[in-house]
């Protein structure tokens, strides 16, 4: 085990399939900034107000709850500037006001971050991030870019333009910050090629026995998959070995799978025919019924 100094000020935990917080850490009494965005958490020990020269204390992205946050141990860090709690599905205006109350009173300079929801009048918007992903106009450089998660677009400013977001700071969590970068940075480069392809033929036999197939489905009388994509029906059948081993979910698929195993047999062979590397490295299938407007995947 690498051994950290005792006198260690910044500390990013970050992505690391953390349940709980390691009791030495606490033992770090000098930190100032602490990571631990984009675990498994549920929550901050007591033990949080050992720390008592923390400034930043960041946990995006994780499955924090309200009554598993020591609100006195919290409001006991009288240096603490920066609670940053966003993407905690848990954690809506409520939590916020809660926070508020219970920690702004004794430290006024306190920031603390939650995601709120927009109220219902607001969400309807024409704002294109707002959309879901049938609604996007799929022409605009945004909508191709709305599915990538904020870590996957700060990879793709690394990657593309070398463009390096400071992880100490908000700027790279900060979603509308890193996407207008990206924008910024594809605009510079300059206009983006459009290339039209045409698609690849396959057999009239093999079309006709898909086809076939497809009107023998015995769709199901309950709620659709996928309900914001704008078809009939829609359903994803998932290939064999892409999920966890003996999990529930994975058990209900491969159930659902075997179902429609001719109809998934006959979309691989036909897929192989076009693209066989594709066909052997693809996860899961979409199968709809009246597909209304296009859909954007990545």
């Amino acid at each position: 085990d690498t051994k950290l100094p005792l006198n260690l000020h910044s500390l990013d935990l970050s992505r690391n399939r953390l349940k709980c917080i390691p009791g030495q850490l606490f033992s770090f009494s000098g930190l100032t900034f602490l990571d631990v965005s984009r675990n498994s958490l549920k929550g901050f020990p007591p033990e949080i107000s050992q720390l008592t020269q923390l400034v930043q204390l960041i946990a995006l992205s994780n499955h924090f709850r309200l009554r598993q946050l020591p609100l006195e141990a919290l409001a006991s860090l009288k240096h603490l500037r920066m609670l940053d709690l966003r993407y905690n599905s848990k954690l809506k205006q409520s939590a916020l006001t809660t926070l508020k109350d219970a920690l702004q009173p004794n430290n006024p300079h306190l920031e603390i971050r939650c995601t709120v929801p927009l109220p219902t009048t607001l969400q309807h918007q024409d704002s294109n991030t707002k959309l879901s992903a049938c609604d996007r106009d799929a022409t605009l450089l945004q909508s191709q870019l709305e599915p990538l998660s904020t870590p996957q677009l700060c990879k793709r400013l690394e990657r593309s333009f070398g463009v390096f977001l400071n992880k100490e700071t908000e700027e790279a969590y900060d979603r509308e910050l890193v996407m207008k970068t990206l924008l910024q940075c594809y605009a510079e480069h300059g206009p983006r090629q459009v290339r039209y392809e045409k698609g690849i033929p396959v057999t009239h036999d093999r079309l006709s026995a898909l086809q076939l197939e497809l009107e023998a489905i015995p769709w199901p009388t309950t709620t659709r998959e996928r309900p914001k994509i704008q078809a009939e029906y829609y359903m994803i059948l998932q290939k064999p070995g892409s999920g966890t081993p003996d999990s529930a979910r994975t058990r209900k698929e491969t159930a659902k799978l075997m179902k429609f195993k001719r109809l998934f047999d006959l979309a691989v062979e036909t897929m192989g025919e076009v693209d066989s590397a594709f066909a052997d490295c693809f996860t899961a299938l979409a199968v709809t019924k009246n597909f209304g407007k296009s859909h954007i995947m990545v």
